[in-house]
């Protein structure tokens, strides 16, 4: 499955569900929810006020996914959360201003919450690769989530993470 498969199956799921569950597996039922998407401008603003650029295919997933719940489980409410453009801010600059015991030197861009363990994912700003995107845990500190995920070995790409959600059918969200 290529990323822009993994957009498409996104796109006809939304179609689908119009908020209602649907079933898309053998024992998956599970609503999607497209709340907003994205143009050109809107996306270049949020990168001016973040001082980054994002990825080429977060650029995309925001134009054709955009803030969004998928793989949403009514009966536990289960699922992922991808944030508004001004939800990516606000939780940038919580992050900037966290105090915590030790400083934190690493700049994240949180694009949203896994609801399953209440994980953030997102990218790592400062890391210069383009396998900067994880997930970070929650049962740790935010000036140790780099290292951990050093030691863990655990940075992918935005692409391959989408692509995996879609082919697991959301199972396999971190």
């Amino acid at each position: 499955m290529t990323f822009e498969q993994a957009i498409e199956q996104l796109k006809q799921w939304m179609i689908q569900s119009h908020g209602c569950a649907i079933h898309i597996g053998d024992d998956c039922e599970c609503e999607f929810t497209q709340l907003e998407t994205y143009n050109d401008e809107q996306i270049a603003a949020t990168e001016t006020t973040l001082g980054w650029h994002f990825p080429l295919a977060l650029n995309v997933f925001l134009k054709e996914i955009g803030h969004s719940r998928l793989f949403y489980d009514p009966q536990y409410g289960l699922g992922i959360d991808i944030f508004s453009l001004e939800q990516i801010q606000q939780t940038s600059e919580e992050l900037k201003n966290l105090e915590e015991e030790e400083p934190i030197t690493d700049q994240f861009c949180m694009i949203g919450t896994a609801n399953s363990m209440g994980d953030y994912f997102g990218f790592t700003i400062n890391r210069n690769t383009p396998d900067n995107f994880a997930i970070y845990c929650h049962e740790y500190p935010v000036f140790e989530y780099v290292n951990v995920l050093n030691e863990l070995n655990s940075w992918r790409t935005f692409e391959d993470w989408i692509i995996q959600i879609v082919a697991t059918l959301g199972e396999e969200e971190l």
